[in-house]
């Protein structure tokens, strides 16, 4: 199944705005929340959520957006597979569930880590498998971080923000570091 851009925030948002809502204002948050996890107007990245459930996926998708963040999205291990290795400049974050049928979250994290071109990419687990064990191993794999659903919407549009505002960041220091190694040797 190809990856595509999602349709259904657009169209949940539409129909919240002509009652004079937003995603936030339909779930209780208040202005000031909303205020706390928006960032500057820029491109606020993009964001590949990862979900075998359509309905976690479509909320996720819709507070994200809402966010301003730009998402695609995967049904399986296998949709983001394919879609970290043909994207991989483009994706600031993977928000990965971790229990999926064929490859779970850990298969999809060790292939990715395991590929020198997505290797870079933060991964986030969202899940409900919210036991120690499944934590601590996220962590070992090479997760960034680890939510546990349910969660609210403003933590973890916030902290998928600081992941990509963190990337963004260490990627221009590497590209500051190359060219001043290239520098060097010319």
């Amino acid at each position: 199944m190809p990856l595509t851009v999602s349709p259904l925030a657009p169209r949940i948002s539409h129909r919240l705005r002509p009652r004079g809502l937003s995603l936030y204002s339909a779930f209780g948050v208040s202005t000031e929340t909303k205020s706390a996890v928006s960032f500057g107007q820029a491109d606020r990245g993009v964001v590949l959520v990862v979900d075998d459930d359509p309905s976690s996926r479509a909320i996720v998708v819709l507070w994200l957006s809402e966010a301003g963040l730009r998402t695609r999205e995967a049904s399986s291990g296998e949709e983001a597979l394919a879609a970290a290795a043909a994207a991989h400049d483009d994706i600031d974050v993977i928000l990965l569930d971790v229990m999926m049928p064929g490859a779970d979250g850990f298969e999809v994290l060790r292939r990715i880590k395991g590929e020198p071109r997505s290797s870079l990419i933060p991964i986030v687990f969202l899940s409900a498998s919210a036991g120690d064990a499944h934590v601590v191993r996220g962590f070992k794999a090479g997760a960034v971080d680890y939510l546990q659903k349910p969660i609210s919407g403003p933590i973890l549009v916030t902290k998928v923000q600081a992941v990509v505002e963190r990337g963004r960041a260490e990627r221009a220091l590497e590209d500051k570091l190359r060219s001043a190694e290239e520098n060097a040797t010319h």
